[in-house]
């Protein structure tokens, strides 16, 4: 699967992507959410997962313009330290820090 992954935290990207490239996934990455909204613009992707808390947009901002412009991935994952109760609809939520078996079943 083609896989748009954003967060501020460049350790946290740099993992996160090892760990979907070893499972078999495309990964591109994203380090806010102007760069996450360029991407998804110039290509299809088959998943976002995106982190809530980040400077500027936050996730949730992100993904509700994404889906304005219609141009939001079918599966949407929310990752955050903080459990998030309002989530928007069809979206799933993983808590950091992550188990790895749940990203994967996520997915």
């Amino acid at each position: 699967m083609k896989i748009l992954l954003v967060d501020d935290e460049k350790i946290i990207r740099e993992t996160i992507r090892g760990v979907l490239e070893d499972m078999g996934h495309v990964v591109f990455l994203a380090e806010d959410a102007e760069t996450a909204l360029y991407a998804a613009k110039h290509a299809p992707f088959d998943v976002l997962i995106t982190d809530f808390q980040m400077p500027g947009q936050n996730g949730q901002e992100l993904i509700e313009e994404l889906r304005a412009n219609e141009i939001c991935p079918p599966k949407v994952i929310l990752m955050s330290a903080n459990i998030q109760s309002n989530l928007p609809d069809k979206v799933f939520f993983l808590k950091k820090p992550m188990k790895w078996l749940e990203l994967e079943q996520l997915i």
